[in-house]
C-alpha cells in the first residue's frame, strides 16, 4: 500500500497543472448548480416515524382534520371589550379574510351570536320550531367557539349547516333566535359590544380557549387555504399577513404577536438564512486566525481556505444534482466540512514545512509530505465519515441522508486537500526562516517536554484520569432525555414569550387526543360511556401540565343549557339521564356533514376524540403522561366493552417519535465505536495500539455527557448527534500520533524516544487542529436558535477532552503497555 501511495503522490506532484485545472472546473461546474438548491425545513421531519402511529394520526385527521395551517394572532389590551379594540380586531379579521391564503379567519367580532325576532308566521297549532332557535342561537354559535378553539390547535370545523326539522316544539307567539355575526358592518356598535359580553358570560366554551378569563387576549386565527402546505408557499403566506397587520394602526395599549406552526416554521427558516449570513463568515475567519498563529505564511492561509471552499461548493452543487433539499438539519453541513476540513490541511503544512527544514525541494517535499501524510489523513477522514454514516440506522430519512450526505463530505474534503494543497504548494516560494512553517520553536519543545514526563511517570497520569473519568460517568447519570418546541428559543424570544402566553391565558398549542372508536353508533348515546369520558377528563383535568380538556359532551351541555336556561356550572355538570335525552341532544345538531360536532364525533357516530391541551413540557413528561393516562383509560372503561381508545395528536407522536430517535442514534453511536476501533486496529496492523486507542477517545464522549449534565442540557435529537460526530473527529488526533510512531519505530528509535518525537513531529498540529475545531465550532454560539448554540459549546467541550485525552493520557497508556522498552 505505500508504495502504492508513493507513486500516486509523484503522479499529483508531477501532473500538478492538470489536478489543479480539473479541480477548478468541476469547482465552476458545481456551482453552477446551487441555484437549483430547493429548501424545506419542516421541523416534524426530524421525528422518527412509527408506522403504526402514523397510521393512526392519518386516520384521525382525516376524520377531526389537519392540524398544519392556523396561523394565530395573539392580541392583547387591558380589554379588549371596548370599541377601540374590537374596531381593530375586526378591521384585522377582515383584512386578513381578503386575502387569498385564507380560508377563514375566525375572531371575536366574526363570532355568529343569536338575535331574537318575532315569528313572521305560526303553525296552525300555534306552535314554532324551537330546533330552529336551538340550532341558531346554540349550534352556530358553539361552531364560531369550537372552530377558534380548534384552530388554536391547529384542526378545523366546518361551517354552519342549515337547521333541521323541527324535533320539539313551542307555543306561539314567542320570538324565535336567528343568528349574525357579532359585528355584521364595518363598524363595531354598542350594541354590538353589549351582545358580545353576554355570550362570553353565558358560553362555557369561550373563556380560557377564546378569549382569556381576564378579557385581555383573545385570537385572530387564520386557517390556511388547502393549496398552502409547502415551506415556500407556507412562508409567502406569513409574509402577507405580516403585511396586513404592518399596514393597520396598531391603537395604544393593544399589543400584537404571532404564534402557531405556520409562523414557527417560517422563523425558523428566516433564522436559519441568518445563521447561514453570520456562521459561515464567521467560521472562515476563525480558520483563518488559526493558520495565522500557526504558520505566519500567506500561502498557508489561503491554500486552507480555498480547499475547504472548493469542498463546500462542490458538495452543495452536488446536493442540487441529486435533489437532495437543504433541510432543518443539513443546512449545517457545508460549515461543518468548512471547520473539518482545515484540519487535514494544517497537517499536511506542518509536514511540508517539516520536509522543507530537511533540506528537500518544494516539489520533493509535497511529495514526500503527500506520502507519509495521505495514509493517516485517509484514516481521519474514514473515521469521521464513519461517525456521520453510521446515522443511516436511523428510523429517520432526515438523520439517514444528513449522516450520507456529511460523510461523502467529509471524503470530498479529504480528496480535494490531499490533491490541491500538495499540488499547489509546488509553485509558490519557500516558507520565509521567520515562519511558524519553516521553523520549530518552544511549542515543539513544549509538547515534546510534556509527553516525557508522562513517558517516565504514566502513574499518576492513569490513576487521575480514572477518577476524572469515574466522576464525569457518575455525574452523566443525571442527563435528561427530553426535548420541547420551545427548546429551540430562548426565553426572552418573542417566539418563546408568545407561544407561552397560549399556555398561561389560553389552552396552549400542544394537543394530546384520545382517539375513541366504537363498534355501534350508540355506544356514545350510552350514559355510561359519556361518564366514563368525564371521569377521565376530570382526572386529566387535574394533572399537572394538562390545561384543559375538551370533547363533543361539552356541546352536549351547552345545548341543554340554553334549552333549559340553566347556565349554572352545577347544572352543566350535572349527568346525562338516558340514551334518549343523549338523542335529542345530538339531533339538535343535525346529522349533515356539516354538523360542528364533526370536530369532535364522527357523522356515524363511531369515532369521537378527547382532547387534551397541555404545556409544552417536554417529550419525557408527556410520555409519563400519555403512561398514566392510558392506564386511567383500561381502569375506568373496563367494564364497557366495544370500545377501542388509543392516544394520539402532535404532543404524543413528536414524543414517541423522539424516543425512536435516541434509540436509533444510540444504537448509531455503538455502532460508530466498534467499526471506527475496528479500523484503526486494522491499518495500524497491532491489536495493542487498538486497544490502547479506546480508553483517551471515550474519555471525551463521557467528559460531555457530565458538561451537558452540569449545564442542564438534554439529550435529544439535536445533542445526540454531536456524539456520532465527536467520536469521528475525537480519534484523529490518535490516529496521527499513532501513525506518526510506527513511523519513528520502523526509523529504529525505542519506544519512549519514539513517543517523544511523534508528539514533536505532530503534535503541533494536533493541538492546532483542536483548537482550530475548538474555535470553529463556538462561532456556533452566535446562532439565533439555542440547539446550535449547545451544538457548538458542547463539540468545543469535546475537542478539548480529546486534546487533554491525547497528550496526556495516550502517552501513558503506550508507556505502561511497552513498559520494557
Amino acid at each position: 500500500m505505500s508504495s502504492w501511495i508513493a507513486s500516486t503522490s509523484a503522479f499529483i506532484v508531477l501532473r500538478r497543472q492538470a489536478v489543479l485545472l480539473l479541480l477548478g472546473l468541476v469547482t465552476l461546474l458545481a456551482a453552477l448548480q446551487i441555484p437549483r438548491l430547493q429548501a424545506d425545513f419542516t421541523p416534524s421531519d426530524l421525528f422518527a416515524r412509527v408506522p403504526e402511529e402514523e397510521a393512526l394520526a392519518q386516520q384521525f385527521r382525516s376524520t377531526f382534520g389537519n392540524t398544519d395551517n392556523v396561523l394565530l394572532l395573539v392580541v392583547q389590551s387591558e380589554d379588549l371589550l371596548t370599541d377601540t379594540s374590537l374596531q381593530y380586531i375586526h378591521d384585522l379579521a377582515n383584512a386578513l379574510q381578503q386575502q387569498p391564503f385564507a380560508a377563514r379567519v375566525s375572531a371575536l367580532t366574526r363570532l355568529p351570536l343569536p338575535v331574537q325576532r318575532q315569528p313572521e308566521t305560526a303553525s296552525s297549532t300555534g306552535d314554532t320550531p324551537i330546533v330552529v332557535a336551538a340550532w341558531q342561537s346554540i349550534a352556530q354559535p358553539l361552531h364560531a367557539s369550537a372552530s377558534l378553539f380548534a384552530q388554536a390547535l391547529g384542526t378545523t370545523v366546518p361551517s354552519p349547516m342549515p337547521p333541521p326539522d323541527a324535533l320539539w316544539r313551542l307555543s306561539s307567539g314567542e320570538a324565535i333566535i336567528t343568528v349574525q355575526p357579532a359585528v355584521s358592518g364595518p363598524r363595531v356598535t354598542p350594541d354590538d359590544i353589549q351582545n358580545l359580553r353576554v355570550a362570553i358570560e353565558r358560553s362555557g366554551l369561550l373563556r380560557g380557549q377564546l378569549i382569556s378569563e381576564d378579557l385581555r387576549t383573545t385570537l385572530v386565527a387564520v386557517q390556511f387555504s388547502g393549496e398552502y402546505d409547502r415551506a415556500a408557499e407556507i412562508e409567502q403566506a406569513v409574509r402577507d399577513a405580516r403585511e396586513v397587520v404592518a399596514a393597520l394602526q396598531t391603537p395604544d395599549g393593544l399589543s400584537v404577536s404571532w404564534a402557531g406552526l405556520p409562523y414557527l416554521r417560517t422563523a425558523l427558516v428566516e433564522r436559519m438564512r441568518r445563521d447561514q449570513s453570520i456562521l459561515m463568515p464567521a467560521s472562515i475567519g476563525v480558520c483563518v486566525l488559526i493558520l495565522l498563529m500557526a504558520f505566519r505564511w500567506l500561502p498557508g492561509i489561503l491554500l486552507p481556505i480555498i480547499a475547504v471552499g472548493m469542498t463546500a461548493t462542490q458538495l452543495v452543487g452536488g446536493m442540487a444534482i441529486v435533489g437532495e433539499k437543504f433541510n432543518i438539519l443539513n443546512n449545517i453541513i457545508p460549515l461543518l466540512i468548512i471547520i473539518i476540513g482545515i484540519s487535514d490541511s494544517i497537517h499536511i503544512i506542518s509536514r511540508y514545512g517539516e520536509e522543507l527544514r530537511d533540506g528537500k525541494e518544494p516539489r520533493q517535499a509535497a511529495t514526500d509530505t503527500l506520502s507519509t501524510m495521505a495514509a493517516a489523513c485517509f484514516m481521519t477522514s474514514v473515521t469521521t465519515a464513519l461517525g456521520f454514516a453510521t446515522l443511516v440506522v436511523s428510523h429517520t430519512a432526515l438523520l439517514q441522508r444528513f449522516g450520507l450526505v456529511a460523510a461523502a463530505g467529509v471524503m470530498l474534503a479529504f480528496l480535494i486537500t490531499v490533491t490541491f494543497i500538495p499540488a499547489a504548494l509546488t509553485f509558490i516560494k519557500k516558507p520565509p526562516a521567520g515562519s511558524g512553517a519553516a521553523t520549530e520553536g518552544r511549542f515543539e519543545d513544549t509538547v515534546e517536554a510534556i509527553t516525557r514526563y508522562v513517558m517516565a511517570r504514566p502513574g499518576p497520569s492513569l490513576i487521575v484520569s480514572a477518577l476524572l473519568l469515574g466522576g464525569a460517568a457518575w455525574l452523566s447519570t443525571g442527563v435528561k432525555v427530553d426535548a420541547a418546541v420551545l427548546d429551540q428559543f430562548h426565553q426572552s424570544d418573542d417566539i418563546w414569550i408568545s407561544t407561552h402566553l397560549l399556555e398561561e391565558e389560553l389552552s396552549g398549542f400542544r394537543p394530546l387526543e384520545v382517539y375513541l372508536t366504537a363498534d355501534s353508533p350508540d355506544r356514545f348515546s350510552d350514559p355510561r360511556v359519556l361518564d366514563a369520558m368525564d371521569e377521565l377528563a376530570e382526572w386529566a383535568q387535574r394533572q399537572e401540565g394538562v390545561l384543559q380538556t375538551g370533547s363533543f359532551l361539552d356541546y352536549l351541555r351547552e345545548a341543554r343549557a340554553m334549552i333549559t336556561g340553566d347556565f349554572s356550572r352545577d347544572a352543566r355538570q350535572q349527568p346525562f339521564a338516558s340514551s334518549d335525552d343523549v338523542t335529542r341532544y345530538l339531533a339538535v345538531f343535525g346529522d349533515n356533514p356539516d354538523s360542528p360536532l364533526r370536530s369532535w364525533l364522527s357523522p356515524d357516530r363511531t369515532q369521537a376524540r378527547l382532547n387534551l391541551a397541555i404545556v409544552d413540557f417536554g417529550a419525557r413528561r408527556t410520555i409519563a403522561l400519555a403512561n398514566e393516562l392510558q392506564s386511567q383509560i383500561q381502569h375506568i372503561f373496563s367494564d364497557l366493552p366495544g370500545i377501542d381508545i388509543r392516544l394520539t395528536g402532535d404532543a404524543y407522536t413528536s414524543s414517541r417519535g423522539l424516543q425512536s430517535v435516541i434509540g436509533d442514534l444510540a444504537s448509531s453511536l455503538g455502532l460508530a465505536t466498534v467499526l471506527i476501533f475496528l479500523f484503526m486496529t486494522l491499518l495500524f496492523r497491532n491489536l495493542k495500539l487498538g486497544l490502547i486507542s479506546i480508553p483517551p477517545n471515550v474519555l471525551p464522549l463521557v467528559f460531555t455527557l457530565a458538561a451537558m449534565a452540569l449545564l442542564d442540557i438534554p439529550l435529544n435529537a439535536a445533542t445526540v448527534i454531536i456524539f456520532s460526530i465527536s467520536i469521528g473527529l475525537a480519534v484523529d488526533g490518535t490516529i496521527h500520533l499513532l501513525a506518526r510512531l510506527q513511523e519513528e519505530r520502523r526509523a529504529g528509535h525505542n519506544m519512549e524516544n519514539a513517543m517523544a518525537r511523534s508528539a514533536r513531529g505532530a503534535g503541533k498540529a494536533i493541538v492546532l487542529t483542536c483548537f482550530s475545531l475548538m474555535l470553529g465550532f463556538s462561532v456556533m454560539l452566535l446562532s439565533a436558535f439555542v440547539p446550535v448554540q449547545r451544538f457548538g459549546l458542547l463539540i468545543g467541550i469535546s475537542m478539548f477532552s480529546c486534546l487533554v485525552a491525547t497528550l496526556l493520557v495516550l502517552p501513558a497508556l503506550i508507556r505502561v503497555a511497552w513498559r520494557h522498552e
